[in-house]
């Protein structure tokens, strides 16, 4: 096998790790986050929002007009930051404010950021 088809096949079989579905344990319940994002009071156009977990994990999701869905989010007290046009590197990462208490069930969380 050429040198170019290992490469390719690595690349393969990790793109392949990565398609593979978070496994969740049997105790873990899972809850569905929704929510409107808006930067000063206008919707933010696009983007993403992070729901980050005890252990450093996170699950997330794309902003499309200010909305976004979570299907599988742990239950419990999570970190949120967001990505987009606009919004500030202070709530991005691990350095966001923004908690929420995820709860069984279906949750709905709107955030305002303050830009810049």
């Amino acid at each position: 096998m050429s040198s170019r088809n290992a490469i390719r096949a690595m690349a393969f079989g990790m793109f392949c790790l990565l398609l593979t579905p978070h496994t969740v344990s049997a105790d873990e319940i899972l809850a569905s986050v929704s929510g409107q994002i808006t930067v000063n009071g206008q919707p933010l156009p696009s983007g993403r929002v992070f729901f980050i977990l005890d252990d450093d994990q996170f699950v997330g999701s794309k902003i499309k007009d200010g909305a976004f869905t979570v299907k599988r989010v742990p239950v419990g007290v999570c970190q949120v930051a967001f990505e987009g046009e606009g919004v500030p590197a202070k709530v991005g990462g691990g350095k966001s404010p923004f908690k929420v208490n995820v709860e069984a069930g279906k949750n709905q969380f709107d955030f305002d950021v303050k830009g810049q």
